[in-house]
């Protein structure tokens, strides 16, 4: 029984350790600007969905699509339509 309580009392002890450590990061740590702007986008972005015409072309993933797919040379290249990068 007390092997469990030890146990028991270091699980509570990394926890809190973990916990600790986290609000210590996010006090010190500043926050990106460039952050909110990004996952503010979200909002635009479906209002051009909205908004568009078709046909329109729609890429739909995370960060890596986001970062890495070009709508303004994708568009540029098939002219007919409206290319959205959404954000997942």
């Amino acid at each position: 029984m007390r092997k469990f309580l030890y146990k028991i009392l270091i699980i509570i002890f990394l926890i809190f350790l973990i916990a600790s450590i986290s609000i210590v990061a996010f006090i010190i740590i500043p926050e990106d600007e460039n952050d909110k702007g990004f996952m503010a986008a979200i909002v635009d972005k479906h209002e051009l969905l909205r908004k568009s015409e078709l046909p329109k072309m729609i890429f739909i993933g995370g960060s890596n699509a986001a970062f890495s797919i070009d709508s303004q040379m994708i568009e540029n290249k098939f002219e007919n339509y409206d290319v959205i990068n959404m954000i997942l």
